[in-house]
């Protein structure tokens, strides 16, 4: 299996963004209402499978 970089790295671009995004709502809304954020591991966790579902689409389905 060849692996097609534009598309990974776009895929893997994309879901960092989305997971950084989704890390500073949640930061902002804890602060705001005075609860603890769920921090860093969780969107975390949610990027690692975006990627790795991503990165599978990307390179066995569109290759």
């Amino acid at each position: 299996m060849e692996i097609d970089w534009p598309r990974t790295l776009a895929v893997g671009g994309l879901t960092a963004a989305v997971m950084l995004a989704i890390y500073a709502a949640d930061t902002y809304q804890a602060y705001r209402s005075g609860e603890i954020s769920a921090g860093l591991l969780v969107p975390l966790f949610g990027m690692a499978g975006g990627l790795a579902v991503g990165l599978l689409v990307a390179n066995l389905v569109f290759a």
